[in-house]
C-alpha cells in the first residue's frame, strides 16, 4: 500500500537543531537565576540563624543580670568595682558562648550609672561570619563582624 500523497517527508514539520539549542539556552539561564535565589536565600536564613543565636545569649546574660542586685553585680564575680560615674562605663567579658556549628559569641557587659539610684546595662555580643574564631586580642568593635546590643536599666533601690 502505498502512502498517501499528503504524507511526503517534505511536509513534515519539527524543531530544528537552532530552535532546540535556542530553547535550551533560555531554559538554562532562567535555571541559573534561581539557583542564584536559592543560595542568596540559604545565606540569608544562615545569617538570620546566627543573629537568632546572638540574641539567645544577650537575653541569658541580661536574665542573668536582672536576676542579680547592683550590690552584686558591682562585686568581684562581675565587674569588681562600683558603677558610679555617668562618663565611664565599666565592662565585663564573659565567657565564650558556643553556637550551632562551632560558631563562636562573645558576650560583654557593660555598665555606666545613668542617674542617682539608676544603672543602665549593655550586653554586646559579637561573632564572626562562617564560624571563625575571634583573636583572644581582637578589638571587638573593629574586628568582629557581627554585634548585637541589649539593654537593661536597673535600680539600686531593691524592693523588700
Amino acid at each position: 500500500m502505498l502512502p498517501h500523497p499528503r504524507w511526503r517527508l517534505a511536509d513534515q514539520r519539527g524543531f530544528t537543531l537552532t530552535e532546540l539549542l535556542v530553547a535550551l539556552t533560555v531554559t538554562v539561564i532562567g535555571l541559573a537565576g534561581l539557583l542564584s535565589l536559592h543560595v542568596t536565600t540559604v545565606r540569608g536564613n544562615a545569617s538570620a540563624g546566627r543573629a537568632a543565636e546572638a540574641v539567645v545569649a544577650a537575653e541569658q546574660t541580661l536574665e542573668a543580670m536582672r536576676a542579680t542586685t547592683v550590690p552584686e553585680l558591682e562585686s568581684a564575680t562581675w565587674f569588681g568595682t562600683a558603677i558610679t560615674t555617668a562618663t565611664e562605663e565599666v565592662n565585663f567579658t564573659l565567657p565564650i558562648v558556643s553556637g550551632r556549628n562551632g560558631l563562636e559569641y562573645k558576650p560583654v557587659v557593660f555598665a555606666r550609672q545613668i542617674a542617682n539610684n539608676l544603672v543602665r546595662l549593655r550586653t554586646v555580643v559579637y561573632w564572626m561570619d562562617d564560624g571563625a574564631v575571634m583573636p583572644a586580642n581582637a578589638q571587638l568593635d573593629a574586628d568582629a563582624d557581627h554585634s548585637l546590643e541589649l539593654q537593661l536599666v536597673r535600680t539600686r533601690v531593691e524592693v523588700q
